[in-house]
């Protein structure tokens, strides 16, 4: 029974280190360049207008970045400068953001 235990264990630990990178992989391998560069083009539309707009709080395209933002992450890409490694706890909350995120709509 120990020795089950202890292997559950191991493959629950594996498993919260390795699936985010399994999940990052998946999602980049269906995702085209083209989508890439037309959502990069985006990013930085939206970026760019709420940096002009700054006295003009333009929620939509703030909720839009923040998608775009989090569509970058869960695929492993790095979108904005500044960019830093995750931790997995981060990276967990992401793709699970994204979940929740693509089943609403």
């Amino acid at each position: 029974m120990k020795k089950l235990i202890g292997i559950i264990v191991v493959l629950l630990m594996l498993g919260y280190v390795f699936i985010p990178n399994l999940c990052h992989y998946l999602l980049l391998k269906e995702t085209s360049n083209q989508d890439i560069k037309q959502n990069r083009r985006l990013y930085h539309k939206y970026a760019k207008e709420l940096v002009l707009n700054r006295e003009n709080n333009n929620s939509s395209h703030q909720e839009k970045l923040d998608s775009l933002y989090l569509w970058f992450h869960v695929r492993g890409l790095q979108i904005d400068e500044g960019h830093h490694s995750l931790s997995k706890s981060q990276e967990w909350e992401e793709i699970l953001d994204y979940l929740k995120y693509s089943r609403g709509r």
